[in-house]
Formats: C-alpha cells, sequence, structure tokens
C-alpha cells in the first residue's frame, strides 16, 4: 500500500474504533423538524444561517397562499407577516448571523398578479424594498449579503425579467455593476 491509502485506512479503523468503542463519542449527523404554525399543515426551509441558529421559509395549508416564517433555536417558528396588500410570501435567504431575511409578497386576487421583494429585521419589521428603476412594480428578493446590507433579486414591469440590486441606505440600484 502507498502512503495516502495507509493514512486512509488509519482515519477509518480511529472513526470505526472510537465508534464502536465509544457509541456516544461519535453521534453523526442529526435531524430536527422545524414544525408548524398553528393552523398550518406543511412548513418549508428555504435558507439557514451560518452558524444554523436561524431557518426561514415558509408554512401553508396545502401549499395554499405560504406565510412567511422565520425559526430559531431559543424563540421556535414565528411568523413574519406581509407587506401591505399582499395575501402571501416566503422567506428566501437569510443573513450569516440571522438578523436580516429577505423574500417576496405577492396579491393575485387582482386582475394581474403582483408582488413585493421584502427585507425583515427584529428592530424594523418588514419593509418592502421599492420599485425597480424602470418603474418595474413586481420584484422578488433571492439572496442577501453576508452582513444583510446587500439584498439581489428579480424584477419586472411586464414578461421582461431584470436582475436588480438594493443596497442598504440606496435603495433598488439596477444590477449592483453584475454583468447580465
Amino acid at each position: 500500500m502507498n502512503a495516502r491509502t495507509v493514512a486512509v485506512v488509519r482515519v477509518f479503523v480511529a472513526i470505526v474504533g472510537a465508534a464502536g468503542v465509544c457509541p456516544t463519542c461519535y453521534a453523526g449527523p442529526t435531524f430536527q423538524g422545524i414544525g408548524f404554525l398553528p393552523g398550518y399543515t406543511q412548513s418549508r426551509a428555504q435558507s439557514v444561517s451560518a452558524d444554523g441558529s436561524v431557518i426561514v421559509g415558509s408554512v401553508a395549508v396545502f401549499s395554499w397562499e405560504p406565510q412567511p416564517v422565520r425559526w430559531s433555536r431559543t424563540d421556535g417558528m414565528a411568523p413574519l407577516g406581509l407587506l401591505p396588500d399582499m395575501t402571501y410570501g416566503q422567506s428566501t435567504a437569510v443573513s450569516s448571523d440571522g438578523s436580516v431575511i429577505v423574500g417576496g409578497c405577492w396579491n393575485d386576487s387582482q386582475s394581474i398578479q403582483y408582488s413585493g421583494a421584502f427585507r425583515w429585521t427584529a428592530g424594523g419589521g418588514m419593509t418592502g424594498l421599492g420599485n425597480l428603476p424602470d418603474g418595474g412594480f413586481a420584484s422578488y428578493a433571492a439572496a442577501v449579503s453576508a452582513d444583510g446590507t446587500v439584498v439581489v433579486g428579480v424584477g419586472h414591469a411586464s414578461l421582461d425579467h431584470q436582475q436588480y440590486c438594493w443596497i442598504s441606505n440606496r435603495g433598488i440600484t439596477g444590477s449592483c455593476g453584475l454583468a447580465a
């Protein structure tokens, strides 16, 4: 055997040996459900903070009109609410420390569906990110920076979708300088 094979075998033996001699020394991965809010039958996780303490996503009844939620180890699951005049939504991404959550809300009870990207913080609640530079009224936040100061997403005024960038204290600025 070569040196690499010997090293792999030693690591394997060490792991198997530790698990066999001391079963609690190597617990392995575990699964923990995030549960539901009262009155809902489904929950969906979309993103998790860097340390795993916050999970964001949505809850729904049979996939109809999901509602954005936040789950944390300390507080359990909590609804984030909706933007004004919206009927459903979902959280899509979370900052590294779990303090900033982004997503989108929709209302298709009118003759046309419209949507709004949001940014949520514990201190400020849910805030709409505004219209796109070309006047587009439909937007959706897809990702947030590690520190929560930059949000990227997609929006449109008609069927022409465009990327956008929202920067703290500047608002929606177009494409953040990214190539299309």
